[in-house]
């Protein structure tokens, strides 16, 4: 993805996702995000300003409708599973800024 904001690298990634789960036909997708922020935007309860995060939500709702139940819950950082996520990627990135 490149240079991203966290917004944008979460959008990116739960778009990435739910593209995983239509190919292997999930009917309904639970998505655990630890952005609460991008919780409520999904959920339409905060606007989006941002012209990429638009683009972002608008292919995600595309893509809602392919299944019969989706829904999004917010998880704190200090969940073991998101922590361990962050440890994971802070690694790869400090590996990509040493080349």
């Amino acid at each position: 993805m490149g240079i991203a904001t966290n917004n944008q690298a979460e959008y990116n990634a739960l778009l990435k996702a739910l593209k995983i789960a239509k190919k292997y036909e999930a009917d309904e997708v639970l998505c655990y995000l630890d952005s609460e922020l991008v919780v409520k935007q999904l959920k339409g309860l905060y606007k989006i300003k941002n012209k990429k995060l638009q683009k972002f939500l608008s292919e995600i709702k595309k893509l809602e409708k392919g299944f019969k139940k989706i829904s999004y819950e917010h998880v704190g950082r200090e969940n073991k599973i998101i922590s361990e996520a962050d440890k994971l990627v802070n690694k790869k990135l400090d590996e990509a800024n040493k080349k």
